[in-house]
């Protein structure tokens, strides 16, 4: 009980500054990702925590302000455009970073020198060739380095985000597209209201002219 209430005092503590700090609304770093299918559990055990991260538009605006944060865990990430090329030498893995996309079309520092491999045999194999600050990380979540490795079998309370964050993606497009049908469908029974009341005035306009032929003859 103890425990449970001091990390309810951290989380309040950390929902506290965000609420004075204007930041509520604020997209998370994991909503705004997309990424190649099959690799969302390595990109979201590569970001771990930083996957909730708050982004915002310039760091200095709030850093200084979180490093004052008497308790409780929070991370910013700048949403600004950073378009910048990496030397990853003739390393032959793809980097993790080049099967994401972000929402500001900008790279993920901290994708930087994680390396994707299709199995963990492909993962061992090319282990002697990183370098300091390198990894390899396959999809199932076998993460190794130069002189360490980690498996990963078991999801963290920011697994799925990617994955939730993409499906909203999916869902709002669907909604846009189920929006743009209903109008059209809505301006196709407008215009065949108005072809049905020109067509009733056309028939009476004959019926009038049939009773006069009538009363004629």
């Amino acid at each position: 009980a103890v425990q449970d209430a001091a990390l309810g005092q951290h989380v309040k503590q950390a929902e506290d500054w965000i609420q004075q700090h204007e930041l509520g609304a604020s997209p998370r770093l994991g909503e705004s990702l997309a990424v190649v299918a099959g690799w969302e559990r390595a990109v979201e055990a590569v970001l771990g925590h930083f996957l909730t991260a708050l982004q915002v538009d310039d760091l200095n605006d709030f850093a200084a302000s979180l490093a004052e944060l008497p308790d409780g865990e929070l991370a910013l990430v700048e949403a600004g455009e950073r378009n910048e090329d990496v030397d990853v030498g003739d390393f032959e893995l793809p980097s993790l970073d080049s099967l994401v996309r972000t929402g500001g079309g900008r790279q993920i520092s901290l994708l930087r020198g994680v390396f994707a491999a299709q199995s963990t045999s492909v993962a061992l194999a090319k282990r002697s060739e990183l370098a300091v600050g390198q990894s390899i990380i396959t999809r199932e979540g076998f993460w190794i380095g130069p002189d360490w490795v980690r498996v990963l079998h078991e999801h963290d309370e920011e697994a799925g985000i990617i994955e939730r964050g993409q499906m909203l993606e999916t869902l709002g497009v669907r909604v846009e597209e189920a929006e743009r049908t209903l109008g059209e469908l809505q301006k196709q029974v407008v215009d065949g209201r108005a072809r049905v009341e020109r067509l009733e005035a056309q028939r009476e306009e004959l019926q009038q002219q049939v009773n006069a032929l009538k009363e004629n003859l």
